[in-house]
């Protein structure tokens, strides 16, 4: 059976749009969208204590999660102010961590931020 060139190119980009549409979008945020240094350091600086990773409080005599932060404080106020230019724009900010940073900060709590503080 033979499919009518129409048809077959409406599947191709069909196809295509489908593929575009999956690419990650953990580095540019969504719809295009990028983040910049400046929203990592205020996400780093309002939820800082927030995010340490375990390693870095084990070092420091704590080995208990920390509380999350309250919803109407300043760490909350950051992450959605972040998350208004997109979905993804919390893990475009857990990208652009430094290695020193990728260690002291927990790029999970991170992005548990996100659903936290809606």
């Amino acid at each position: 059976m033979l499919i009518p060139k129409n048809l077959l190119a409406t599947l191709l980009f069909l196809l295509a749009l489908t593929a575009l549409a999956s690419l990650d979008t953990a580095s540019s945020g969504c719809c295009g969208e990028t983040c910049t240094d400046k929203q990592k350091r205020q996400i780093l600086q309002a939820c800082g204590s927030y995010i340490v990773a375990m390693a870095a409080t084990a070092s420091a005599g704590r080995s208990l999660p920390l509380p999350p932060p309250p919803r109407n404080g300043p760490c909350c106020a950051a992450v959605r102010a972040l998350q208004r230019h997109g979905a993804g724009m919390m893990q475009c900010v857990v990208d652009l961590l430094t290695d020193a940073e990728s260690r002291r900060y927990d790029a999970a709590a991170m992005l548990r931020l996100t659903r936290y503080c809606i």
